[in-house]
């Protein structure tokens, strides 16, 4: 399915951390993006970078660990982040 801004919008063509920053949202990928469309219209991924990085200084605050060196714990971070925003 393709929609106004030509992105697909195939769940399982997404990035988690995106599906993760959408359920946060109470929406779909779609709705978030659509969302998105209209709230950064000069930039539709502002939302999302501006939320993924807020994710990563509350992870790095509450796991202890540096953020200079936040990319080295990004299987623990997709853990994390899963586990705080996707519903089981």
């Amino acid at each position: 399915m393709e929609d106004q801004t030509g992105i697909l919008a195939h769940e399982g063509d997404l990035n988690p951390r995106y599906v993760a920053y959408a359920s946060a949202h109470n929406h779909t990928p779609d709705q978030q993006h659509a969302s998105d469309y209209e709230e950064y219209p000069g930039g539709i991924g502002c939302g999302f970078t501006l939320w993924i990085q807020q994710q990563w200084r509350d992870f790095c605050k509450e796991e202890g660990y540096d953020y200079a060196f936040h990319l080295c714990f990004a299987e623990q971070f997709d853990v994390w982040l899963n586990n705080k925003y996707i519903p089981t």
